[in-house]
């Protein structure tokens, strides 16, 4: 992990820039539990700008959550331990930045004062409909790994792997990476870490219906993402939206040549809090 603590103590929150003398930024982990995708974007960020990051349960210690509700309740508690109160600086990209968006609910009603909350092409749940099975979040999960190295997904039999033993799906998807050369050989056990984290965190957004937020949510999304994120934010009308486009797809937007106009962005939001 990024901390370096010891297991027995090791926190969610991480430092990825420690030092600062401005209110810290704190960062959700995406939907693979790791914050590691942030790590371009805060080199980028002013350099007096602490930022925190959370990362999931299961990928070192512990095991996954499936609760995104709880999970963003121990995420608070671990805030407030580090910063008893506010004002805070939220954020996160994709499933990171619906799990802040319950921390700043939960922040508001014991009366704490959000001064960012910032969804990085984060989409509001779709609602009701049918959660998906493990091979299909394994799927999603194969998937999430070719595009995060801008590769091409593997294929991948949904009929052959749901007929094998949950083990051997796991194993199966894991090989079908490696053999693409998108999973070292000797990265395999901590991958199949990773697929649990995902797949615990990609059911916990499925399950989760967000409540009303009573504060402004300030939502980038990539233009090549499409409209959908953006419609759904504003016909659930669950927050006041101010939205703002930035070039790319949902993974490049964080990858140059596309990351310095997202810090730029985040740079002026940060500086409208000062």
């Amino acid at each position: 992990r990024t901390g370096g603590e010891d297991r027995e103590t090791a926190s969610s929150l991480v430092p990825l820039r420690a030092e600062g003398s401005r209110t810290p930024l704190h960062l959700v982990h995406p939907v693979g539990g790791s914050v590691v995708p942030y790590l371009p974007l805060v080199a980028l960020l002013p350099s007096d700008l602490p930022v925190w990051g959370f990362e999931a349960a299961g990928l070192h210690d512990g095991e996954p959550c499936t609760d995104l509700t709880e999970m963003a309740a121990r995420y608070v508690a671990e805030l407030r331990r580090r910063q008893p109160h506010g004002p805070y600086r939220l954020g996160g990209w994709s499933f990171g930045g619906m799990v802040a968006y319950q921390m700043a609910g939960r922040l508001a009603r014991d009366g704490e004062r959000v001064e960012l909350l910032l969804l990085l092409d984060t989409s509001s749940p779709a609602g009701d409909g049918p959660l998906p099975d493990d091979t299909e979040l394994l799927i999603d999960f194969a998937a999430d790994v070719a595009a995060l190295q801008d590769a091409d997904v593997p294929a991948l039999d949904r009929d052959r792997l749901a007929a094998l033993p949950p083990d051997e799906r796991t194993a199966a998807v894991l090989a079908a990476l490696r053999e693409r050369g998108l999973v070292p050989a000797e990265a395999v056990d901590e991958m199949a870490r990773r697929s649990a984290v995902f797949r615990a965190n990609a059911l916990a957004f499925r399950r989760y219906r967000p409540a009303p937020y009573d504060g402004v949510v300030s939502l980038l999304t990539a233009e090549d993402s499409g409209d959908h994120h953006t419609r759904r934010w504003i016909e659930a009308n669950l927050a006041r939206v101010e939205h703002r486009r930035v070039p790319g797809t949902h993974y490049s937007m964080l990858r140059e040549p596309h990351l310095t106009d997202v810090a730029s962005i985040i740079d002026d939001l940060i500086h409208g809090c000062s």
